[in-house]
């Protein structure tokens, strides 16, 4: 089992022929709220993975539950493996900063001894020496050792790090905040980018996706070139943790104007294998989306007032 990405809201791990996508809990959350997030955000992106896959639409395909259930069994027994390696590391700590504290009292203590011994010597030359101050250096003297010992690790404490209690997650909690899906082996378009060895039907492919996609109600919400895996003729589309369901022409213009932004700030040096006319990625992309739709003119209209109004926003 093999950790290939690590994002702020989710683990995933691939495992042969198949990925795992564990939601993560998060401490700064109440615990039943937590709980609650993961579950639905996880159930919502499985309905979405299951709707594409019955509509035809190249996608990950969502795996059984058993499989899930092996993956948490193996997960928990490397949680648990590192929990016992952290809690190794942390007594080594705590043994080495006690021992630190001990060497520090002991120095003070042989400091102190070293200054009563040459108060004695005085108090012996010069007899008239105040009786009172002879009793107060030999109370310094009689000063517990485990007293200083306790002021040391104190502050040794109060300079450790504070950490922030996890959830303890049960094992359902966490079989209903993972997706098992299988790996799309290929090249993600962002290579082929940026390698300038991306064809223009690849492209109008990915447009033609997206538009179907958003026929049946999806809207993506994180198309990006990285989310976009080739593989010999066909263009396959992954993370759909941000997606939700909308046929509003709206959330279907900023997600073509998203794709658009990347395109442009990204990969506006990248060049076409096979376009002589050295078109705009994004007007190749435009070809295929267009493709699938009944009204041009009201998605270019809605597409251009997007487009405005991220102009004004500085986007």
């Amino acid at each position: 089992m093999e950790l290939i990405y690590h994002g702020s809201e989710s683990l995933v791990y691939k495992h042969e022929n198949k990925l795992f996508k564990f939601r993560q809990s998060k401490s700064y959350r109440l615990p039943e709220l937590d709980k609650k997030l993961r579950e639905k955000r996880t159930s919502k992106e499985i309905r979405i993975l299951e709707k594409l896959a019955e509509n035809k639409v190249t996608v990950p395909v969502v795996l059984e539950q058993k499989e899930i259930r092996q993956f948490i069994q193996e997960l928990e027994k490397l949680q648990s493996s590192e929990d016992e390696k952290d809690i190794k590391s942390q007594k080594i700590t705590e043994t080495a900063k006690i021992t630190e504290a001990e060497i520090i009292t002991k120095d003070e203590k042989d400091t102190k001894s070293q200054k009563l011994t040459e108060a004695e010597i005085i108090i012996e030359e010069e007899k008239d020496t105040d009786a009172q101050k002879n009793n107060n250096e030999k109370s310094l003297e009689k000063q517990p050792i485990e007293e200083k010992l306790n002021k040391n690790l104190n502050l040794a404490n109060q300079n450790s790090p504070v950490k922030l209690k996890k959830h303890v997650d049960t094992f359902q909690a966490r079989l209903n905040s993972t997706i098992a899906m299988s790996y799309i082996h290929g090249t993600p378009l962002s290579k082929k980018l940026l390698s300038n060895t991306c064809s223009k039907n690849t492209l109008i492919e990915l447009g033609n996706v997206l538009s179907i996609i958003h026929e049946i109600g999806i809207i993506h919400g994180d198309i990006t070139p990285s989310n976009v895996i080739l593989r010999e003729e066909q263009v396959f589309v992954i993370d759909f943790g941000l997606s939700y369901f909308s046929f509003r022409l709206e959330d279907r213009a900023v997600d073509v104007w998203m794709f658009e932004k990347i395109l442009r700030s990204l990969y506006s040096n990248c060049k076409i294998i096979d376009d002589l006319c050295d078109k705009p990625l994004i007007d190749h992309f435009l070809d295929g989306y267009l493709q699938n739709l009944s009204s041009h003119e009201n998605f270019l209209s809605k597409l251009s007032e997007v487009r405005e109004r991220g102009r004004k926003i500085g986007c």
